[in-house]
């Protein structure tokens, strides 16, 4: 077996070890952080997971499985599929709890956010007599745009924001009281 230099020696990767493990990292990235992210530990995440562990991974681990007990190789890096389905199926449980951990932060960088949004409003409502209606009108000056969670309603003379936590199964909604300046967690 060859390594990377071409020399022969066993305690160094080969190539395809390493090509294999590029492709493994590769997988790792698609597997846990993009649908982490973009799912963010919402129901939907979950559902797809659980669908693709249960309609995919399981059953080609356990076709795996019956091929090498019929097989009986006497060489068991056949099992490698199945050990690979494995590590599969480990990813997706850990997108699911990196997913979880990304909504914390998105829901907490939207409470931070609303906190510099309200100077703006009130300095906003002191200048034109009423709120935006979008905060898009607004001259923010903090060179950002709102977090994607948040969402901003106003009807002049008040407003209102919420965030919608893709965490909760049915609705689960943060709702800011301008009164009090508190968030509210309105679990429909």
């Amino acid at each position: 077996m060859e390594n990377l230099s071409g020399s022969p020696n066993k305690y160094l990767p080969s190539k395809d070890a390493m090509i294999s493990l590029s492709a493994l990292i590769v997988a790792a990235v698609l597997l846990v952080v993009v649908p982490a992210y973009v799912g963010m530990g919402s129901l939907n995440h979950l559902v797809l997971a659980g669908a693709f562990i249960g309609f995919i991974a399981l059953p080609f681990f356990f076709f795996t499985l019956l091929i090498a007990r019929v097989k009986r190789p006497a060489n068991w890096g056949f099992l490698y599929p199945a050990e690979i389905a494995m590590g599969v199926i480990a990813l997706v449980f850990a997108g699911c709890v990196l997913g979880g951990k990304f909504s914390e932060w998105e829901i907490a960088r939207a409470k931070a956010a609303v906190d510099r949004f309200v100077y703006a409003l009130e300095k906003f409502r002191a200048e034109h007599g009423s709120y935006p209606d979008r905060l898009s009108g607004l001259p923010l000056g903090l060179g950002e745009d709102p977090p994607r969670l948040l969402s901003y309603h106003s009807s002049g003379q008040d407003f209102g924001f919420e965030i919608k936590d893709p965490r909760a199964m049915f609705g689960g909604v943060w709702t800011y009281d301008m009164e009090s300046h508190r968030w509210e967690d309105r679990g429909d």
